[in-house]
């Protein structure tokens, strides 16, 4: 199997105590802490890092590897391995996009549109095909571990899409992160593939022993570990309980701090990209498309309206299109000088009905600018990351999230806190899902809790709206106390967890052999 890496610590005979392996090779800003952690680690060059080749922009929506990466280089070997397209659209697109991860959010309504446009002739059959892809997938990763692997190593697996990677290798463990949250029952309930749910599929039900008996799960939350035992015990009484020790979530703050290596983007940074695209803006050098947006749009000389911002890294999800359909409702039911932003991005990997919903949300964006005019605004492109921290800071008064869970698929929030001065007169308002809950604490969000009602949503919409100055501001003050006492440390805690944990179980196999 011919793998391309970094050549000085490409020998043949080599075998590595870890593998990080992901579904695509590190270009986040997560996959830049979790390289700085592993850089800090006891045993130099203990590890590699595997993927196919998946090159993912990072949250600066540039397709550049990080700077913190790329310092780190030369300490870990970096392994890109071929996989056939055909497995990689089967396994990416199909099974962890239109599969998993809507299952996984505990979106019922997606999954159940995604297996209508996936598999429209036999779908238990169509499935089950696709899934023995994914498996086929995993099972080239498989002998790039058994390769690779030092025996009773440790194999980490990044993120869902690796679920049922294993290894032959006598006394190697599995270990599993994701900062994906697990349903509960009642959701996978509601969930069909053809005349069955998706409890009742067998590859499912394959995928979550798989995840049961790994060595190590870390999951973000213990509800979600709850859920997880929940289905497992549902599918099978004798699955075997996830050996997942509290110990390693108790003692997880005071063990970072001792690391004392921060992930991800702090404070200082994202204020001092908004100071920069403030001079590029007094310098006349800001992208045109922002430019054009604070002269025409958002200037508060001449705005002296709330502006409300949708910003999101997609165009196409159903939640932006219900959110759409508040907003018509929020200009029928109230009057009042209010301005609606939407800074959507267009998709960059294959999804399931793409085409279907991002022409829906251009057609019902267009439906609402032709009713309301410049009471609301679309951007339809990537903006630069400096430019949108000046948006954040000076411009936008409520952020609209949308994520389900604390990823990197939703920044948002933590970037206005963090960019924004104390005694900001902003907030954040929730309207899908509880996003950004544990993150900034759920009494300080506007939160929506039914998106598919629109004037229900609208409601909460001129809560915000109308909240007296003095009380948003005391808001916004609890969660950024909040967002920045849990700072970048804690953001991508079960990366960081599981990297800790096996640490401590190297340590333990090295002392035990000298």
């Amino acid at each position: 199997m011919s793998c391309s890496s970094n050549d000085q610590l490409n020998d043949p005979d080599r075998k590595y105590p870890l593998i990080i392996l992901s579904d695509r090779l590190p270009s986040a800003d997560d996959a830049g802490g979790v390289v700085k952690l592993l850089t800090s680690m006891s045993i130099p060059q203990a590890a590699i890092w595997a993927g196919p080749g998946t090159v993912v922009p990072d949250e600066k929506w540039s397709p550049q590897l990080p700077l913190e990466i790329r310092r780190y280089r030369d300490q870990f070997l970096l392994i890109q391995y071929p996989v056939p397209a055909t497995l990689k659209q089967a396994h990416y697109a199909t099974i962890a996009n239109g599969v998993l991860w809507a299952a996984l959010h505990g979106l019922d309504q997606q999954f159940n549109e995604n297996i209508e446009n996936l598999f429209q002739t036999n779908p238990e059959h169509q499935f089950s095909a696709a899934f023995a892809q994914y498996w086929q997938f995993n099972e080239i990763a498989t002998k790039v571990v058994d390769r690779w692997i030092k025996p009773g190593g440790i194999v980490w697996c990044i993120d869902y899409q690796m679920v049922g990677v294993r290894s032959m290798i006598e006394g190697t463990r599995m270990m599993y992160s994701n900062c994906t949250p697990i349903p509960d029952v009642q959701h996978l309930n509601r969930m069909y593939v053809g005349s069955k749910t998706l409890l009742e599929m067998p590859d499912f039900k394959k995928w979550i022993e798989q995840l049961c008996h790994y060595h190590l799960v870390v999951l973000q939350r213990f509800h979600d570990l709850e859920n997880l035992l929940e289905i497992g015990s549902k599918l099978d009484p004798n699955f075997r309980k996830i050996n997942l020790s509290k110990n390693v979530y108790c003692a997880f703050g005071n063990l970072v701090r001792l690391i004392d290596i921060p992930v991800g983007q702090n404070v200082k940074s994202l204020r001092t990209e908004a100071n920069v695209a403030r001079r590029k803006y007094d310098q006349g050098q800001l992208s045109q498309t922002v430019k054009d947006l604070i002269d025409r749009d958002l200037i508060h000389q001449v705005c002296p309206q709330k502006v409300l911002a949708l910003v999101s890294r997609n165009d196409y999800t159903k939640g932006i299109l219900e959110t759409i359909a508040a907003v018509n409702a929020y200009f029928e039911m109230y009057p009042g000088d209010v301005k609606f932003l939407f800074i959507l991005q267009p998709a960059r990997t294959q999804v399931v009905g793409y085409e279907k919903y991002h022409q829906r949300v251009d057609r019902d964006i267009e439906k609402l600018r032709a009713t309301w005019a410049e009471k609301v605004v679309y951007v339809n492109q990537g903006i630069p990351h400096d430019e949108l921290m000046l948006l954040l800071r000076d411009y936008i008064d409520f952020v609209l999230i949308m994520a389900t869970h604390t990823d990197g698929h939703n920044l948002i929030a933590p970037a206005m806190l963090k960019v924004s001065p104390r005694n900001s007169s902003k907030g954040v308002i929730a309207v899908e899902g509880a996003g950004m809950v544990d993150y900034v604490g759920f009494e300080n969000i506007f939160l929506c809790q039914d998106l598919s009602n629109p004037k229900a949503t609208a409601t909460v919409f001129a809560e915000a709206i109308n909240t007296p100055s003095e009380q948003l501001i005391a808001r916004f003050n609890r969660m950024q106390q909040k967002s920045l006492r849990m700072n970048d440390k804690t953001y991508f805690n079960t990366h960081v967890s599981a990297l800790l944990e096996a640490e401590r179980l190297l340590l333990t196999q090295f002392c035990r052999k000298n």
